[in-house]
């Protein structure tokens, strides 16, 4: 049975096989991760604004690429649904609900104190509705938040949800400048925080110096991650290699513009 909504273009629709699915990658704007969606029929382009049906409520959020067809099977499991493409009034309610996140928080570390609870507070979001309002957190240990929530509700008059976020998230919501003098690359470009361990800068026969290999979250930088692609390609080790200089033997396993320094 095909329940694959027809496209303006005839994608995801008539035309297309019913065993596939159009994905869309959509960014929420707070945490800045990327999370597939089902496009149904809609017209998405990359910068769209839209509503969609996310885990925890109906939320806003900006398309990343213009949807892509998947075979069903391939789909992601429990993938929701794009529900429209976001309104005028849709953005007019998020706009006023988000100018209120600093108000929130002020009143929100005004309680964590006086309920002497020892969590970090790094950020509040209001559903584009109103109906949630979120405070990320950061603690060393489990703690027991439950009369904070009892008093937020009873002051905010809305739903509350409570999450503990990593130090790498903690990192990726705040911003700031690495070590390489640049933006942080969890902000500004990665859209997912994979792995990354210590066998990524031997590979890169670089220094086991912790300080040097951490980044502003205290644990090893994103980089390491992406960058040892690179250097497995590398002919660092022995190889020749061609620069702008001239053709020679390697001098670095590090990358100049992409290419291995002659």
């Amino acid at each position: 049975m095909d329940d694959v909504a027809p496209g303006p273009d005839g994608a995801g629709g008539q035309g297309e096989p019913s065993d596939t699915v159009r994905v869309a990658e959509v960014r929420f704007p707070k945490t800045r991760k990327v999370h597939d969606f089902d496009a149904g029929g809609l017209d998405l382009a990359p910068g769209d604004w839209v509503v969609v049906e996310a885990q925890h409520g109906h939320e806003t959020g900006q398309v990343v690429s213009a949807p892509r067809l998947v075979p069903r099977h391939e789909a992601p499991d429990g993938l929701r649904p794009v529900l429209r493409v976001a309104t005028d009034e849709d953005m007019a309610a998020r706009q006023a609900w988000t100018e209120r996140e600093p108000e929130a928080m002020q009143a929100a570390r005004a309680m964590i104190e006086r309920h002497r609870l020892p969590m970090r507070l790094i950020d509040a979001e209001y559903a584009f509705d109103g109906s949630r309002l979120t405070f990320y957190f950061s603690a060393e240990e489990r703690v027991d938040f439950r009369g904070l929530v009892k008093d937020l509700a009873g002051h905010f008059q809305t739903r509350i949800d409570l999450r503990q976020i990593g130090a790498r998230d903690v990192a990726r919501m705040v911003g700031g400048i690495g070590p390489c003098g640049l933006p942080l690359c969890c902000r500004t470009f990665l859209q997912d925080l994979r792995p990354v361990t210590l066998r990524m800068a031997k590979e890169q026969r670089l220094a086991l110096n912790p300080d040097k290999l951490s980044g502003l979250c205290g644990r090893l930088m994103c980089c390491l991650a992406f960058e040892v692609q690179g250097a497995a390609a590398c002919p660092c080790r022995g190889g020749a290699a061609t620069s702008q200089a001239g053709a020679g033997p390697t001098a670095s396993p590090e990358l100049e513009d992409g290419h291995p320094a002659a």
